[in-house]
């Protein structure tokens, strides 16, 4: 048997005839860029996330990067970043002109350890940019707290994590500002790249409109120097489409990840503690274990088509030597870099496929 890591063939085969038919009515209106299908998915997204303000843009990084514009963020301004993410997260920290200080993640969640942070600010840190990784919510009362002390902003990275709630509010709607990527692996994915923001603030929902669009809200009038990240009337169109099924393929996650847990219970693996009142999506399910390169090439071998999420961490990146970080100074996040691995895990999934993944871990 072949499992893949995720399939999204699955997901579209049955939602073809909406795609089509959406696809249909793009081509039928010519509004391939901006236009009412963004109109329409930034007020449908905004209202299931419960924000103010959703400005669709041209793809994760871009969301990122446009959030700590309109934010403020320039030369010599620091933000807290998590040493455990994907690569963009500080990138887009760096594209803004700011300087990215990572922190550790904490030992049980994986996310960055809100213990950490107090420590890491200085007199030109300007916000926090925490990730809810493999769709778990970081720890955002600490978080919050902390950012009120000392006046800073918060900035959510959402990539893994739309539908996921905190004490029952959304990811999304715990900052200042959220960036989500809607890539077509997420669990709320377009046919190709897209983005969005969400935030509460006003101000700095109408910067993030201008940032997108070559500074522009208005035609021939250009207020500051942006960039072209508007989001697609097709991405928007096919993103529509998926909304509505969002939660439906979050529980059948969490359903999977219910039995995953349990059976995996019985071996030497270390899984992601979700704390009360926390609900992860999971975007990933993921495990660590001694002999991660081993257990990997065994279930590859058996047809299991495990993943890595993420094997170098940020500081340990050859594009961010620049930082001047060493190995060694975030030990649990190199610890878990060597050691995590990611299972099989989409909603239509089905009991015997799931089973196989775990037969494949009792093998070995």
């Amino acid at each position: 048997m072949n499992i893949p890591n995720l399939d999204l063939h699955a997901q579209h085969v049955n939602l073809k005839p909406e795609l089509i038919a959406a696809f249909e009515r793009v081509l039928q209106d010519s509004s391939f860029v901006l236009g009412k299908e963004v109109s329409a998915f930034e007020t449908e997204f905004a209202q299931y996330l419960g924000v103010d303000n959703v400005i669709g843009v041209s793809s994760g990084t871009a969301a990122l990067h446009i959030a700590l514009q309109a934010l403020g963020v320039g030369e010599g301004d620091e933000v807290i970043v998590p040493a455990m993410t994907f690569y963009a997260t500080a990138e887009a920290v760096i594209l803004a002109g700011g300087t990215p200080v990572f922190v550790d993640i904490d030992r049980s969640t994986w996310c960055i350890d809100p213990n950490q942070i107090e420590q890491a600010i200085t007199s030109k840190t300007v916000g926090i940019l925490p990730v809810h990784l493999l769709g778990l919510p970081a720890d955002m009362e600490k978080i919050h707290g902390i950012a009120v002390n000392y006046n800073l902003w918060v900035l959510e990275d959402c990539a893994h994590s739309p539908g996921s709630t905190f004490h029952g509010k959304k990811t999304g709607a715990l900052g200042n500002t959220a960036a989500f990527s809607l890539y077509p692996g997420k669990n709320l994915g377009a046919l190709g790249e897209a983005g969005a923001i969400a935030t509460n603030d006003n101000d700095v929902a109408e910067r993030c409109r201008k940032y997108r669009d070559h500074g522009s809200t208005e035609k021939f009038v250009h207020d500051l120097i942006g960039q072209n990240a508007r989001m697609d009337g097709l991405q928007a169109a096919f993103l529509r489409v998926k909304l509505p099924y969002l939660d439906n393929w979050n529980d059948a996650r969490l359903k999977i990840a219910a039995i995953y847990r349990e059976e995996l219970s019985q071996f030497d693996l270390a899984l992601q503690k979700i704390p009360d009142g926390y609900k992860s999506n999971y975007h990933v399910f993921a495990v660590t274990y001694e002999k991660r390169d081993e257990l990997f090439a065994s279930l590859k071998s058996n047809g299991v088509n495990a993943n890595m999420h993420y094997p170098i961490p940020l500081h340990m990146h050859p594009g961010f030597e620049f930082l001047g970080y060493q190995s060694g100074n975030f030990p649990i996040t190199e610890s878990y870099a060597s050691k995590t691995l990611s299972l099989p895990l989409f909603p239509e999934m089905n009991e015997e496929q799931v089973k196989y993944v775990v037969d494949s871990l009792r093998n070995f």
